[in-house]
């Protein structure tokens, strides 16, 4: 796996936790909560989620309790602060109106012949990115290289704060950097703030 190491102005690092909401991968174990996988990552911890997570999808339809256990292949989670509006009070973990929905997640079992990890793809939402996304970043997490160009095609002014790349262990510049994200192969990622140097 590429790793890809992005050093940026200390002004303008927030900019890039937005890149957060296509997803990061990560392993779990078979039967790992959804809370123990979200307090894994750096700056959340079980307080922090309980208190600002609200809203939680896994594989598209929403689901209430941190505690509930992952199990399978594969899992897409999705997780925000308070939504806005009706939508909002709706997917809201334990809202009044979670009544109106019309599925959930429901709680899976296996029967143990599956014991390999399972791929998680984790994507983080409004205030949630913001306040942790830094973390994240900073200690580097494994997203589609494809994500990344994708996320510079349609932010230009962010590319430009990039002032040092590093491919493995090579300094290379960002035009290099845009050749080699062009596949789906996954990379891992750190963004690193500086003072320009």
């Amino acid at each position: 796996m590429k790793q890809i190491r992005l050093f940026v102005n200390t002004e303008v690092p927030g900019g890039f936790t937005t890149l957060l909401q296509g997803g990061i991968f990560l392993k779990a174990e078979q039967g790992e909560t959804i809370g123990d996988l979200i307090t894994s990552l750096p700056g959340f911890t079980m307080e922090y989620a309980r208190q600002k997570i609200q809203t939680i999808f896994l594989d598209g339809l929403p689901a209430d309790d941190l505690d509930q256990q992952l199990w399978g292949k594969k899992a897409v989670i999705a997780i925000s602060a308070a939504m806005p509006g009706l939508a909002g009070a709706i997917f809201r973990k334990g809202g009044m109106h979670a009544s109106l929905r019309t599925e959930t997640a429901g709680k899976l079992s296996e029967n143990g012949q599956n014991t390999r990890p399972l791929q998680v793809r984790l994507k983080l939402f409004n205030m949630i990115a913001a306040e942790r996304g830094l973390e994240i970043l900073d200690e580097g997490c494994v997203l589609p290289a494809a994500a990344l160009e994708k996320f510079f095609a349609y932010r230009l002014p962010l590319l430009a704060t990039v002032h040092k790349v590093m491919m493995d262990d090579n300094v290379t510049d960002t035009d290099k950097l845009r050749d080699s994200l062009q596949s789906d192969n996954l990379i891992r990622l750190s963004i690193r703030s500086t003072n320009g140097g």
